[in-house]
């Protein structure tokens, strides 16, 4: 390795260590007192944003049960917090809403963490998130046309697993991050003309998290553009993959409320 490109990557080590001692040794520590003295601490803080698809994804598994129901929001709300919110004390009131908030598909690519104890979540994810985050700076590398070295992508890795959004991303293991990687995955792909697998691959950041709607134009008209220019009819493998994966996600979806829709039908025709 160069000695350059060596202190780079150290540079970058050290800053990474510093920022992971301020999240981690100062800021979080701030926080769980805050949460000791609102009685708010006797629950999952490590993971507390996957939790909540965990416990659905194995009350679905095990039970059936409706994600959205008042039942599995005061699941979650033990599993978080150690007992169920109290929303006419003004103490529990400022807490945001911590039923579930995922779209039930997401249950559909997390479906084998349901069969999981949460400890061996924890311990997976706490090894998958970071190299989520090493493949998103290699994909986004990929379908911006730009090469770099393994040092140098490993100094950017580095960088942004040191910055605050992605720390608090790994601390609540946060399934964003999975998302990030599977987006950038599918442009690199795209750039690639790998359009079966970038499909594949955006089709899974749908159901995982809505945050990737705002690219469904974008590839719209890329295509639109390839296909006007060209009469390229290669468009429709992308469209055929990612839609064969939101089908499978609608039809989870649609199995998993059936039992809550029966439960709530004679209360409708009363």
């Amino acid at each position: 390795m160069p000695p350059r490109e060596t202190r780079i990557l150290v540079v970058c080590l050290l800053w990474s260590l510093c920022m992971g001692y301020y999240f981690f040794g100062l800021l979080l520590p701030t926080a769980h007192r805050g949460a000791v003295a609102r009685g708010q601490a006797g629950g999952y803080e490590y993971g507390n944003d996957f939790y909540q698809i965990w416990v659905t994804s194995k009350e679905l598994l095990t039970h059936g049960t409706a994600p959205y129901s008042a039942e599995t929001q005061r699941e979650i709300e033990i599993g978080l917090y150690g007992r169920p919110l109290d929303r006419s004390s003004k103490r529990d009131a400022v807490v945001p809403y911590r039923g579930y908030s995922y779209p039930v598909q997401a249950n559909l690519l997390f479906a084998p963490l349901g069969l999981m104890s949460f400890s061996g979540v924890q311990i997976v994810l706490s090894l998958i998130l970071p190299l989520c985050v090493a493949a998103s700076v290699i994909g986004w590398s990929a379908a911006c046309g730009l090469r770099f070295s393994p040092y140098q992508l490993a100094s950017m890795t580095l960088i942004a697993l040191g910055t605050c959004p992605v720390l608090e991303g790994l601390y609540a293991l946060q399934p964003t991050l999975m998302v990030a990687a599977l987006v950038a995955g599918s442009l690199a792909l795209l750039r690639k003309q790998r359009l079966v697998w970038a499909g594949l691959c955006f089709g899974l950041a749908l159901v995982t998290k809505f945050s990737a709607l705002f690219l469904v134009p974008v590839f719209a008209l890329l295509y639109l553009v390839r296909w006007i220019e060209r009469r390229e009819g290669s468009a429709g493998h992308f469209v055929a993959s990612m839609g064969a994966v939101a089908v499978i996600a609608l039809v989870v979806g649609l199995a998993a409320y059936a039992p809550y829709a029966r439960k709530l039908r004679p209360v409708a025709a009363a």
